[in-house]
Parts: C-alpha cells; sequence; structure tokens
C-alpha cells in the first residue's frame, strides 16, 4: 500500500512528510545508511516504539529518505531517533529538518517532554551542525557506547518552564 505510493511520487515533487506506519520503517530500515543502527532499529519491539503518534517519515523520488520521531521514555522525558536512507540528500532533509523543530518545540511548549534526548555517533561529520538546528546541546561524550565500541555524543533540550 504505503510501497505503491512511495513509487509513484515523481521525481520533481517536493519531499513528503508522513505519519510513520510498520511498511515505511521498514522500508526505511532496508534504506538506512548505517549497517549497525539499521540493525538495531529492525523488528517488531523497535517497530513499535517508532511508529507512534511521534514518528514521521520523509518520501521522494521513490524512496523512504528518512525516518525519525520521539520515543516516550516516562513522563516528562523522550528521546529522539532518526534514519537516514542512503538516497537521501541534505536538499532533501532540509524540510524534514523544519518539521522536526516544529514538532520538538511543540511537544516542549505542551509541556508533554520537558527533555528530549538524542545520541550521536561522534565520528559523524554532519553531527554538529544536525544537532544546532534542532536545539540540542551536548551534555557528554560517551566513550565506546555504541555496539561497535564507537563514541557517541549525549544531547539534549530541556525545555524551560520555570
Amino acid at each position: 500500500m504505503f510501497d505503491s505510493a512511495i513509487r509513484k511520487q515523481s521525481a520533481r515533487q517536493a519531499p513528503l512528510i508522513v505519519p510513520l506506519h510498520p511498511e515505511l520503517h521498514r522500508l526505511a530500515v532496508l534504506e538506512e545508511r548505517d549497517a549497525l543502527l539499521a540493525e538495531r532499529s529492525e523488528g517488531p519491539a523497535a517497530e513499535a516504539r517508532h511508529c507512534n503518534r511521534w514518528g514521521y517519515a520523509l518520501l521522494g523520488r521513490g524512496h523512504v529518505l528518512a525516518a525519525g520521531g520521539l520515543v516516550p521514555l516516562w513522563a516528562g522525558r523522550a528521546e529522539a531517533w532518526l534514519l537516514v536512507s542512503r538516497y537521501a540528500s541534505p536538499r532533501d532533509l532540509v524540510p524534514a529538518l523544519r518539521h522536526a523543530r516544529d514538532v520538538l518545540d511543540k511537544r516542549q511548549r505542551d509541556p508533554f517532554f520537558r527533555r528530549i534526548e538524542i545520541n550521536v555517533r561522534w565520528e559523524a561529520p554532519w553531527r554538529e551542525s544536525f544537532v544546532s538546528a534542532l536545539g540540542f546541546e551536548l551534555e557528554a561524550i560517551m566513550d565506546s557506547w555504541g555496539p561497535d565500541g564507537a563514541d557517541y555524543g549525549l544531547y539534549a533540550r530541556i525545555a524551560d518552564h520555570g
């Protein structure tokens, strides 16, 4: 169902942001750039965590270009996550970043999530510009945190509700 909608989208159309559903999640995992991240994101448990009311997919040029969202951890705290397709260009991700920033801002105005955090591989070349664009600040560098022993940065956005 979703696969056919993705394939019909014109190459000239702007990327489209839609709610994330299990089929789109499976496609996002298949097209993820990072094999370890894809492995950690596949299967029914990850799919159930990600396909909630705060999960979205970016569709374009016949592919799921990205998927991301929030996973509630407990009242007031959530974790942000992101899968980026090997077919996505930086230009494709601009509308997704704008949408993500709007979602994060809205969720923190509610204040549904006072704290939102994300873990990003430290060696990722896009790390600093990505987290800054979304309003996250570095809290810690986590040595050997990844399943492959890679270092990660722990970033957070904290809502100020005085």
